[in-house]
């Protein structure tokens, strides 16, 4: 090298190394320097400015116990865990790690076996379990699929500096073709870029339904002011349904670690198309992950599609290091095409399986 670098600035939280290839600092942002081994005031992390930010608090406002590192005071407190399990037409039972309060469930399906449309439909929810099944919307025959769920405790939270939260309510509502209105609904917290993704978390109804999102429009996704969520049932001629428990869980789109484990969560382009088309459509991620991830949840943001839909990952794999395999499917009760114009889709995505908070 030509000149001496000192490449021990002390300048922000990064790690500092000489790169002799390029005769220059490498300064890498890490956020193990910025933790000040403390659990109750939440997880600090270095910034894209090279600063230290404080973490949020990671028991939603309820009291916090530094000695032994739990959220303390009776009522619910901040949990999340994610996973995924093989399902087919039958009914199975998926136990959680952790006992919740009012948990809420969202499933998502990892096309790779399934030759026709196919839902995931959510029963049974209880403190430590909830029951999942794959359901054709013509009530055919189905293959087993792996489908990747996400659990949180229902409210309003910060969870490793990440602002999430989750809702359950009643939908008396049902949307189909050409009328996509949903119910309104309200944040608890602010966001920026909200990434929303939900389910129909009962079965009181035999008959198949969707969850889906949209904002001030039918073809708007979510905005920071403007949530609406309901069920649909697309192009079903059999339009009345049972009322149903709907869930929806709420992210800031962002990039980082939850429990240790990596996780994106994003709203993509206006690129996916439907399982007729040339599936699969790919997202790249924000932020390439070590190793493949194992769980992702996936949601349309908004309807463009005026017959309606549902977003799933599709293929083999759900995906490599750097992009997200998805497609967008129709029931074929108004007519067996599965083409689809052009949808986003919202995603959270895990590296491997997570639980929140893991065990100290």
């Amino acid at each position: 090298a030509g000149s001496a670098v000192n490449c021990n600035d002390g300048v922000g939280c990064t790690d500092d190394s000489c790169n002799e290839t390029m005769d220059s600092c490498d300064n890498v942002a890490n956020n193990a320097n910025c933790d000040n081994g403390l659990f109750c005031d939440g997880a600090e992390t270095c910034s894209a400015t090279l600063d230290c930010q404080a973490g949020g608090d990671p028991c939603g406002g309820q009291a916090c116990d530094e000695v032994t590192d739990q959220c303390t005071g009776g009522g619910p407190t901040a949990q999340l865990e994610a996973g995924s399990v093989a399902v087919g037409g039958s009914l199975v039972t998926v136990l959680l790690s952790q006992t919740y309060v009012n948990p809420v469930v969202v499933c998502s399906i990892q096309y790779a076996n399934n030759t026709s449309p196919v839902v995931a439909r959510v029963s049974g929810v209880t403190a430590t379990s909830f029951d999942v099944r794959l359901q054709n919307p013509s009530d055919g025959a189905v293959a087993v699929d792996n489908v990747s769920y996400l659990v949180a405790e229902e409210g309003v939270w910060t969870i490793d500096g990440v602002n999430i939260e989750a809702h359950t309510y009643v939908s008396t509502v049902t949307d189909r073709k050409s009328n996509w209105n949903g119910e309104s609904q309200n944040y608890g917290q602010a966001y920026s870029n909200p990434v929303v993704v939900g389910q129909v978390m009962t079965e009181n109804d035999p008959l198949w339904s969707f969850f889906w999102c949209r904002g001030s429009s039918r073809t708007a996704p979510p905005s920071g002011t403007v949530l609406n969520t309901g069920k649909g049932v697309a192009e079903d001629n059999i339009i009345v349904r049972a009322p149903e428990t709907v869930g929806f869980i709420v992210f800031e789109a962002g990039s980082g670690t939850i429990g240790g484990v990596d996780f994106e969560a994003a709203l993509g382009a206006d690129s996916v198309r439907g399982v007729g088309n040339s599936p699969s459509y790919t997202y790249t991620f924000n932020t390439d992950f070590q190793s493949a991830p194992t769980v992702a949840v996936t949601t349309m943001a908004a309807m463009d599609g005026n017959d309606g839909g549902w977003a799933q990952t599709h293929g083999a794999t759900l995906g490599t290091t750097a992009s997200l395999f998805l497609s967008i499917d129709e029931d074929q009760i108004g007519g067996s095409e599965r083409r689809h114009t052009t949808e986003q889709v919202g995603y959270v995505v895990f590296e491997t399986a997570v639980v929140f908070p893991n065990t100290p």
